[in-house]
């Protein structure tokens, strides 16, 4: 289990996530199993998560509000925390990374708001190497403190702008010279392919504009019709849909659910802007019900989406079972198999329902010969399979799930084919 920590550390830090890398490297010395550490990042995360809604609660809550306002608020902050994206961070053991990223880039933005502007470009970079995807969450925030006062001008928004991509430049020069470096085993991040970041862009402008259209008319029906507000509330998202989606450039056009967080907590920013505006709220009664509804929303899809994890380590579970019972009842022995070999079938995917919470273990080329060296508790060489072996057991074929005529075992080999 320590290896397999070490390597994964090397993962994180080929990713640019200096932070990840440090604690990993740490806890792999300690003979810990990867469960129990991924259960103590949780608790801490979720200590955490805690301190950035409490931060949030402190620092928009405003005694003169009636109760049914500062009810609203506390809805609003929950509707940004609890949603599928937080769901998908809490499958990955960067969930306590993630957690810190988003406390920092909440503190980051405060202490811009104050004008110290040098602790909090530190603050945001220190997040960034964290992970980079979450700190996100800087400028809608910054942006909200800014509304508390006047309406947001062009100093603010390029200021916020500035911050936020100066962070993401220096991170990808850092990332580059640690990949340069040569001694990491996965460099998603930063593998740019620009005709795939560019369409992936725009199909994710056309999704989230939509989206945008449903959040102004819902806003127009429990607020009185107003120029700046509407403004405003469209700086907020569109600068957050902007700055999202160019993190594309980062991660080989992946837009996952975990670095959309400030795009599905955009109901809980937009509420809490309507709170620093409480005369927008022409009735409050219709705006805590609309909040509500989301709530319920964000925790039925939470749950839909923890479950399909968990359906997931099922299927896992299945093929540790299968792939023991194959080497049991093989000729060769668990002692004699020494080599592994992968291959894929006609049409492979990454992906069960295309969801990361449903990502396949064996599939990813950093983890897959440590899944069978976990399940044989053994070293293993990783070698190719040949043509003539192949087109024995695998060629033509095409699975949607797992099966056992996927694992073969050919003298001190065994053979993998991921569907």
């Amino acid at each position: 289990m320590r290896i397999g920590v070490e390597e994964y550390a090397k993962q994180t830090i080929g990713n640019g996530r200096i932070f990840e890398y440090i604690i990993l490297s740490i806890f792999s010395h300690l003979n810990m199993s990867y469960i129990n550490l991924y259960r103590i990042f949780i608790f801490i995360s979720a200590f955490i998560i805690s301190m950035s809604i409490f931060i949030l609660l402190k620092i928009f809550y405003s005694s003169k509000n009636t109760k049914k306002l500062n009810i609203f608020l506390l809805l609003s902050i929950l509707n940004i925390f609890i949603t599928v994206s937080l769901s998908e961070m809490m499958i990955f053991i960067e969930i306590l990374n993630m957690s810190i990223s988003i406390l920092m880039s909440i503190i980051a933005s405060i202490l811009l708001f104050k004008n110290n502007n040098i602790l909090s470009l530190i603050t945001l970079i220190l997040a960034s190497l964290n992970y980079q995807a979450t700190i996100v969450i800087f400028i809608p925030i910054y942006l909200l403190l800014v509304t508390r006062n006047n309406t947001i001008n062009k100093k603010h928004l390029i200021k916020s702008i500035a911050f936020y991509y100066f962070t993401l430049g220096l991170g990808y020069i850092l990332l580059k010279v640690i990949q340069s470096l040569d001694f990491t085993i996965d460099n998603r991040v930063g593998n740019v392919n620009l005709l795939l970041n560019i369409t992936s862009i725009l199909k994710n402008y056309i999704k989230y504009g939509f989206i945008l259209f449903v959040i102004i008319f819902i806003i127009n029906i429990i607020t009185k019709p107003n120029i700046t507000s509407t403004k405003n509330i469209l700086i907020i998202y569109l600068s957050t849909l902007i700055t999202t989606t160019s993190l594309t450039f980062l991660n080989s056009s992946i837009l996952s659910f975990r670095m959309m967080f400030s795009l599905f907590g955009m109901v809980g920013i937009i509420g809490i802007y309507l709170y620093n505006n409480i005369s927008q709220i022409e009735n409050i009664k219709p705006a805590i019900i609309i909040q509500i509804v989301f709530l319920i929303i964000n925790i039925t899809l939470f749950g839909l989406y923890t479950n399909l994890s968990i359906k997931q380590t099922n299927e896992n579970n299945n093929i540790i079972n299968e792939v023991t019972n194959i080497v049991n009842e093989s000729n060769s022995t668990n002692q004699n198999i020494d080599k592994i070999a992968f291959c894929y079938d006609e049409n492979v995917i990454s992906f069960n329902n295309k969801l990361a919470a449903n990502y396949k273990p064996h599939y990813s080329p950093w983890s897959r010969k440590y899944f069978f060296e976990l399940i044989l508790n053994k070293g293993l060489e990783e070698t190719t399979i040949s043509k003539d072996l192949y087109n024995l057991f695998f060629y033509n074929k095409d699975w949607n799930e797992f099966n056992k005529e996927q694992i073969q075992i050919v003298g001190d080999t065994i053979l993998v084919c991921i569907y």
